[in-house]
């Protein structure tokens, strides 16, 4: 599934292939994870970021950081309407403003 999701991403094979052998846990994601990921760029995209490059480094560099809203069984940005942020949205976003 991640193979997928990152061609959709615009990833070359080698690059996926790249991204799996430097981090190996990125495949033991599950594709709600990956989902509820691609909502925070399209969030993070409203908010005036460019997606490119840098938002792929971001994720890659996050990767590990939670992507669902706190308190709401793991749900997606998308699916509340909450005050609370994910983890992931938080961390990707400072890092994007550097």
């Amino acid at each position: 599934m991640l193979i997928i999701l990152l061609f959709i991403v615009g990833l070359s094979d080698d690059e996926t292939i790249n991204y799996l052998l430097d981090n190996p846990a990125l495949a033991g994601y599950s594709a709600k994870r990956y989902l509820a990921a691609f909502d925070i760029g399209r969030q993070l995209e409203s908010e005036g970021f460019l997606q490119d490059g840098r938002m792929l480094k971001a994720f890659f560099s996050c990767f590990g950081k939670s992507p669902y809203v706190p308190d709401t069984k793991r749900k997606r940005v998308s699916q509340v309407v909450s005050d609370k942020e994910p983890l992931l949205l938080k961390a990707m976003r400072k890092r994007l403003e550097r």
